[in-house]
This record gives C-alpha cells, sequence and structure tokens, in this order.
C-alpha cells in the first residue's frame, strides 16, 4: 500500500534559511519529498530518508515568502500532500551584518565516536559589533560577551560524542549603535550529523 500522508507541516523562516517539520503518519514509507513553490507551481526541492520529519532550505534571500509541502513515497506509490506551509526568511535589516555558520569536522560516524563543530561567526556590516554571544541549543553555551570588529571574523570549538544522528541548532546575537540607538541582530545555523549504528 502506498504511506499515509504526512500531517502537521510548519515552516519556521530564519536569516537565509527555512526549517520544515511535520508529523509522520506512515510505517512503510521509503522516503519523504519536499516540494517548494515557484510562482503558481509546486516543484521537487529535496527529499529525506524514511521516519526522517525535519528539513532545512538554505541559503535562500531574506525577506521573501515561501511556501512548501511534503508527501511520502514508497514503491506502491505516492501519498497525498500535506496541506501547504508557508513562511517568511527574516528581513535582511536584522541578517545582513551577522553571518554564522556551523561546521563538523566530519559528517558520518560510527555511534560513540567525538565530532568536532567548528562555529564561525563574521561581522559583514559597517560597525563594530557588541556583546556577541553563541548558544547551541544541543550543546550550550560556545562563547559569550565578546567584540567582533567590522570586516572581523572568529572560530569557536566544541567536540562531542554522539551515540544517534543529530541535527544542532544555534543562534548568534550581537548588538551595535545606530544612531544613538541601541540594535539587536540575530542569525542562526544548524548542522547534521549522521550516526551510523
Amino acid at each position: 500500500m502506498p504511506p499515509n500522508a504526512p500531517s502537521n507541516l510548519i515552516a519556521y523562516g530564519y536569516c537565509w534559511e527555512v526549517n520544515l517539520t511535520w508529523q509522520d503518519n506512515s510505517d512503510n514509507e521509503e522516503r519523504f519529498i519536499i516540494e517548494r513553490k515557484s510562482g503558481s507551481n509546486f516543484y521537487p526541492l529535496d527529499y529525506v530518508g524514511p521516519n526522517i520529519t525535519t528539513y532545512w532550505d538554505i541559503d535562500l534571500p531574506c525577506g521573501m515568502l515561501w511556501c512548501y509541502r511534503v508527501r511520502a513515497y514508497n514503491e506502491a506509490g505516492y501519498s497525498p500532500y500535506s496541506k501547504t506551509a508557508c513562511t517568511k526568511t527574516t528581513s535582511c535589516y536584522y541578517c545582513d551584518s551577522l553571518r554564522f555558520r556551523i561546521t563538523p569536522d566530519k559528517e558520518i560516524i560510527n555511534s560513540g565516536e567525538p565530532v568536532t563543530y567548528i562555529y564561525q561567526v563574521e561581522n559583514k556590516g559597517e560597525m563594530d559589533l557588541i556583546d556577541v554571544e553563541l548558544i547551541d541549543y544541543e550543546f550550550g553555551i560556545i562563547a559569550t560577551k565578546f567584540t567582533l570588529k567590522k570586516g572581523e571574523n572568529r572560530n569557536f570549538t566544541k567536540t562531542v560524542t554522539l551515540t544517534e544522528t543529530t541535527t544542532n541548532f544555534a543562534e548568534a546575537t550581537a548588538k551595535y549603535n545606530r544612531e544613538g540607538k541601541i540594535v539587536i541582530v540575530k542569525t542562526n545555523a544548524h548542522a547534521t550529523v549522521e550516526v551510523r549504528k
């Protein structure tokens, strides 16, 4: 039998990225197919394996509306589509001065092996950034209360041992003085490491 349709598709917009989550309602899917809307039509974007219920669409223009739908597939055919979920990527005003990336030294490991994550933060704006803070919601505070001068970039590392496939989500926040007013900027990053059992 074809798999059941996924449900509860939710889209969250960030700087240059959209995170999708959905509910898996079948136990016989081979993959989930993600489609993104362009103009008046949807087009295949990517797919993920069985039992995976999240996806990151990255390197998107900021301040734009994005719409998605998901369906499951196996050899017997396709499920119906989920409902459409839409979101906007964050306005460029809040994103362009602060760039943030996470890069693991290995993307696939065996259970119990260590992984070192590199957190790279860069000031692309025209002013110095103060009170910069990097928080990984999986692994805790990476760095806090430092200054990032115009054009400067800094790297921080965190080594952890993983026993299951992990997508870690992190946030960088900073402040700068704009015509006497303190402006807060923030951006997000993520990385996925697959753990072989």
